[in-house]
């Protein structure tokens, strides 16, 4: 009995330790752009947090042009240092409109030279010096940008910084445009229903404290887990098989795309070893006549959604695939890897080669993982890929503890107090 008291206790004492932490760097993060919200903004961003959510939180004005102010620094110092040529867009939660105060910001500085990636025209050409990330975090240090890092192996390359004067960390990527892609394609869903974006916001914020909004596996959890993006995918990829959300690229792939609708991303090849360049087939209707259906209320959507991924989603047969119009079954996927094309033509073709060079990896992307959720634009792309069996166990049990919550009191607030008790 004391053994077994002495464990629990330690379990809680943990456990409480990770959440002090959690709140001591949500209070770091705010004191460092406290200059840029004053204490009313402040007041009203946390009132209408513990309210939430149904119409979520506006980002205060002062946080906005403080966000600005960051962007146009780091244009200008992409400008000075690479050229004039060089721009940069902010993609991500900033620009669809899932973020909050504290997010951080995604920009991508765009090359003008090549403005489908790295396609068969320019796939020859040395790369200009501005894809560098490390070069590039070593001039945002020299020019006194702070916590920087680069990450030239990441799936796509980055380099992290904050900017001194604001406290925004920045997330800096080249001319991956699909990202870009990725954001105007989430924004659009969130216009097609009303309660989309409130359910993202509301889903990150639930999701982050408990270690399910780690996709890097940093941090006190260490194990890696679900990014905003994949959660993205498997919110749209619900709404569309309950029928609340058409599949806006239902009907783009019937023929083949023009040059300016690809763009050409580049993956290492096991076979023979080296690197291979993937077509990226980025159209999709805007569907305008479509007319919202399913329910308004946040609630509602979000018992919905927690109820599904708690106990209703296959996870042995099924991937959530947004560009099949939310289901795909991991059988099919396993077909499309083995080397057949996707639709005639060129496109066709260089989906094979992708296919057979890179077969036995494209296959251990949906055969594999214990959750398969597919991203609408790369054809190979399992974004939970990295999740492993726990923190799927895991993440089923949050779901149903918060779809119980959400049975029993029917309110947002009630989920953070039942949350943080959990915690």
């Amino acid at each position: 009995m004391y053994v077994r008291n002495a464990c629990r206790n330690a379990r809680y004492a943990s456990s409480r330790v990770e959440v002090l932490l959690c709140n001591f760097q949500r209070m770091v993060t705010f004191s460092t752009i406290a200059p840029c919200i004053d204490q009313k903004e402040a007041e009203n961003v946390h009132q209408a947090e513990s309210s939430l959510l149904y119409q979520p939180p506006q980002i205060p004005t002062s946080v906005l042009r403080a966000r600005e102010s960051t962007v146009e620094r780091v244009a200008k110092l992409v400008q000075k240092e690479y050229g004039q040529q060089y721009s940069v867009q902010l993609f991500g939660s900033t620009r669809c409109g899932t973020d909050s105060p504290f997010s951080d910001l995604d920009i991508v500085v765009l090359d003008p030279s090549r403005p489908c990636g790295n396609s068969p025209k320019v796939t020859k050409q040395p790369l200009p010096v501005v894809y560098n990330v490390c070069l590039l975090a070593r001039k945002l240090r020299a020019n006194g940008y702070t916590q920087v890092l680069c990450r030239p192996s990441a799936t796509v390359p980055i380099a992290k910084c904050t900017d001194p004067r604001t406290g925004i960390s920045c997330d800096i990527e080249i001319n991956d445009r699909l990202g870009i892609k990725n954001t105007e394609l989430i924004k659009r869903y969130c216009e097609l229903h009303p309660s989309l974006r409130a359910v993202l916001i509301v889903l990150k914020r639930w999701a982050k404290p408990l270690g399910l909004n780690n996709p890097s596996g940093e941090g006190t959890h260490r194990k890696a887990s679900f990014s905003s993006y994949a959660f993205a995918m498997m919110s749209i990829g619900l709404y569309q098989r309950r029928g609340w959300l058409p599949n806006m690229q239902a009907s783009v792939h019937a023929s083949a795309p023009r040059e300016e609708d690809l763009f050409w991303i580049q993956r290492k090849r096991l076979k023979p070893r080296g690197f291979i360049n993937i077509p990226c087939d980025t159209r999709y209707n805007l569907c305008k006549d479509w007319a919202p259906r399913g329910p308004d209320n946040v609630c509602l959507a979000l018992l919905e959604w927690f109820r599904y991924w708690a106990d209703e989603h296959n996870y042995a047969a099924d991937v959530m695939s947004v560009r099949h119009g939310g289901r795909k079954s991991r059988k099919a996927m396993l077909l499309k890897a083995s080397g057949a094309s996707m639709c005639a033509g060129d496109f066709g073709r260089n989906i094979a080669l992708m296919s057979g060079g890179n077969g036995q990896r494209s296959g251990q992307q949906w055969m594999n993982p214990p959750l398969c959720v597919g991203d609408p634009f790369i054809p190979d792309k399992n974004l939970t890929v990295s999740i492993g069996h726990s923190v799927l166990q895991r993440f089923r049990a949050e779901c149903r503890s918060a779809a119980a919550v959400l049975e029993r009191t029917s309110s947002i607030p009630d989920l953070w107090r039942a949350h943080r008790r959990h915690i």
